[in-house]
């Protein structure tokens, strides 16, 4: 783990040549590029310790702590990001970064610190906005959330996540038509958006049309076979439903590609118990408790499959 005082700005720094500074930069954008954010973070950090008048650097060294799932440290970098640099990009990289780890308050801070520096970058404008109503939309603030959404709208209108937030604003306000229409505008963008599929799904459930939800939520797992939330959602689905072929076969796809997803591993063990594939998910309880011995979904199943005599 990094300290506060590893990004500390001091007055006084290191000189290097520019030849040297342009050499190390080319290389860690490169590794960045590449993916390797072991190598890149060390690359950056030198070059921070070289240059502390560009913020570039630090900013990189955050991505790759988090790049890294080293969260904490990225905290920390953005948090100097903004507090070394404080200008409209840094707070809403900052605001982006403590949003993605789930830190609203933070997140809300920095966004509310951009608002009062902003400048021309419409790319950052629209996010900044869009991310507000997120928030707001997660405050229970429909208001707001939609002001929020109509601003990012008004930078840029062809953002198929946009128009994905507005269908989960309507479909929290039980704007049902709003909502469909909204998830259509964001599939005529995109037509493999998973996340367009799984509101149009969630309308169609609200709706009792248990047809063409389902269609949607396969729909959304052919877009997107990694996408933990719909497979969970369709688990949860088929064991309501007894519909357990489809969810079956994702999450079987899934599972083959992964080498152990806890959640996933549990509900296809289920959905194999209750679709009557008992050894099958006799074997998927082993796998699980070869992970996680004290895990109790499967030590229940497994209980419950011994009675059986598997």
């Amino acid at each position: 783990m990094i300290s506060q005082d590893t990004f500390e700005i001091r007055k006084q720094t290191p000189e290097a040549s520019s030849d040297q500074e342009e050499h190390f930069t080319r290389n860690a954008e490169i590794l960045f590029a590449n993916g390797d954010w072991s190598l890149a973070r060390v690359i950056y950090s030198k070059l921070h310790e070289m240059n502390r008048e560009k913020a570039f650097y630090l900013e990189r060294l955050g991505d790759c702590y988090k790049e890294l799932g080293e969260y904490e440290n990225a905290s920390i970098a953005f948090e100097q990001l903004s507090e070394a640099y404080p200008c409209f990009r840094s707070y809403i990289l900052s605001g982006n970064h403590f949003l993605e780890v789930k830190n609203f308050v933070k997140s809300k801070k920095y966004y509310h610190k951009a608002i009062c520096h902003q400048e021309e970058d419409y790319t950052l404008l629209f996010d900044m906005f869009k991310n507000l109503g997120n928030l707001s939309l997660h405050e229970g603030d429909f208001e707001q959330a939609e002001e929020y959404y109509n601003k990012a709208h008004s930078i840029f209108s062809g953002s198929d996540l946009l128009f994905v937030n507005y269908g989960s604003l309507y479909l929290q306000k039980k704007e049902f038509e709003k909502a469909r229409e909204s998830f259509q505008n964001a599939l005529s963008i995109n037509p493999k958006s998973d996340k367009a599929r799984l509101g149009l799904a969630l309308l169609f459930r609200e709706a009792q049309d248990l047809e063409m939800a389902w269609g949607n939520l396969e729909a959304a797992m052919e877009c997107d076979e990694k996408n933990v939330s719909v497979l969970k959602m369709a688990a949860q689905w088929a064991l309501n439903d007894f519909r357990y072929d489809s969810a079956r076969e994702y999450l079987e796809r899934f599972v083959s590609k992964n080498e152990y997803h806890q959640e996933i591993n549990v509900l296809l063990a289920c959905l194999y118990y209750q679709s009557g594939f008992r050894e099958e998910a006799f074997w998927e309880c082993e796998k699980i408790l070869n992970f996680d011995p004290d895990n109790a979904d499967a030590l229940k199943l497994m209980q419950i499959l011994e009675k059986a005599g598997v």
